[in-house]
């Protein structure tokens, strides 16, 4: 175990996502100060955060103009800008919404106005021909959404700490 400091300028419990992500803004806010992360887990991201299935989402399911959905297009696009910027491996895998049936051809236009009202990047509508070559695996549709930014990062990601961000992770 790590012994905490015995004085500094923040303590932030939790070396998940939203503690290390209080623990960066406060050192970006504050340069020249100090900060502890408290984590009873045994590694960073060993809770909730490591558990993460890490899809970025793009705001294709949230009602066109509603804050979910500008803050899911613009953090999308800053989350790809830093892990670019900070060399993080990322994959941008692409993502089908598939209707099995013509029941789902309605709630898929539905998606495709969304993507195309939030403004998320490469969200079209497809026949299912045009889908046939996107996935092998998927069959019965009629029609399909493709979103070709669909992407995941992993929670677990080692690497060095990004410029203003010196924290000390210790254990209970």
């Amino acid at each position: 175990m790590i012994e905490p400091p015995g004085e500094c300028d923040f303590a932030v419990v939790g070396a998940g996502i939203l503690g290390l992500a209080v623990t960066r803004e406060l050192m970006r806010r504050h340069p020249g100060s100090s900060a502890v992360v408290l984590e009873r887990a045994s590694e960073v991201a060993g809770g909730q955060t490591g558990a993460n299935s890490g899809v970025i989402h793009a705001g294709i399911y949230y009602a066109p103009g509603s804050l979910k959905a500008r803050l899911c297009v613009s953090g999308a696009r800053e989350m790809y800008a830093y892990c670019e910027e900070h060399s993080i491996p990322h994959e941008r895998c692409g993502k089908l919404i598939v209707a099995l049936h013509e029941g789902e051809l309605g709630r898929l236009d539905e998606l495709e106005r969304r993507g195309r009202e939030n403004e998320v990047p490469g969200c079209a509508a497809f026949r299912a021909t045009s889908c046939a070559s996107s996935s092998r695996t998927a069959v019965g549709w009629r029609r399909c959404t493709r979103r070709p930014r669909a992407s995941s990062i992993s929670a677990r990601w080692r690497g060095p700490s990004p410029e203003g961000c010196r924290a000390t992770a210790c254990r209970s």
